[in-house]
């Protein structure tokens, strides 16, 4: 209850009991092979690897449509602040699928690519691979050097684009997927010198409506997409050329060693024998 005005008119607050929680899949991505021309891009493969915003919005109290619609408000990391792009945004969809329409309808897929699904899934199951090959220099610390990396924001380095999904009659729970590619160009051109990027997401709830007695705790959720650098399958252009150096100087210096302990031996044994014959 809450009182207002000099006559103490009671006003009865029903307040809203919202949950949004978000997640990257895969949660690290990598970036690679060689800069493309936009214009010969025909389908989404052409862009860059695919990752999935999934949200999760948990509904605690009554449901929505005895009292309007929530919105879920998503900063959208479409371009660099030089206006490259960034995160190319393919469509939005539930968990069946479905297309949410969301506002503003033309941040969502713009350039009207081609889609192109069946890559998508062995795309997002290649997390695992990934993170072997992201951890490389943690099992071999001589192979690299300090890693470099950034952090990207929409406070910060990002021109973002704030993207609205409705959730009418949402009873207990709902799900929201952002389908998106990677602008690979952007990435080898701006961010080639580092070995990973984190990029944060931001996200949050507030009801769509005109009732003053309706409030919304307040939810918000950030998630993190990790992008690598793609690694090379050869180890070995990836070691300093003084590791290699070092490694010749170590093996010919135990060549050498192994070469004086032997005629150490030869030398002693002859002398040994040469005893024995003064003796008989």
């Amino acid at each position: 209850m809450q009182l207002l005005g000099p006559y103490c008119n009671i006003h009865c607050i029903f307040e809203l009991h919202l949950n949004v929680t978000g997640v990257a899949k895969p949660s690290q991505l990598y970036f690679g092979e060689k800069v493309k021309d936009d214009k010969s891009m025909k389908s989404e493969d052409d862009i860059g690897s695919l990752v999935q915003y999934e949200f999760r919005i948990i509904n605690i109290g009554r449901p929505l449509k005895s009292f309007g619609s929530a919105v879920l408000n998503i900063q959208w990391p479409k371009a660099t602040k030089e206006g490259k792009w960034f995160m190319y945004l393919v469509q939005i969809s539930d968990r069946g699928n479905n297309i949410i329409h969301c506002t503003p309808s033309e941040a969502i897929n713009p350039l009207r690519f081609i889609k192109a699904s069946s890559r998508g899934r062995r795309e997002l199951g290649r997390e695992a691979g990934l993170k072997a090959l992201a951890s490389t220099t943690d099992f071999f610390p001589f192979l690299g050097n300090t890693r470099k990396y950034k952090t990207l924001t929409c406070a910060d380095d990002l021109k973002c684009v704030e993207i609205k999904c409705p959730l009418e009659a949402l009873d207990s729970t709902a799900g929201i997927v952002l389908h998106a590619r990677l602008w690979n160009n952007t990435f080898l051109e701006e961010y080639n010198s580092l070995n990973y990027l984190d990029i944060v997401l931001d996200a949050s709830l507030t009801l769509n409506g005109t009732q003053e007695n309706i409030g919304i705790q307040p939810s918000k959720t950030k998630v993190k997409l990790t992008v690598f650098r793609e690694r090379k399958p050869a180890l070995l252009s990836r070691v300093p050329w003084w590791v290699i150096l070092l490694s010749v100087l170590t093996a010919l210096l135990l060549l050498g060693l192994l070469f004086y302990l032997l005629w150490k031996f030869e030398c002693l044994t002859c002398g040994i024998c040469a005893k024995e014959k003064n003796v008989y």
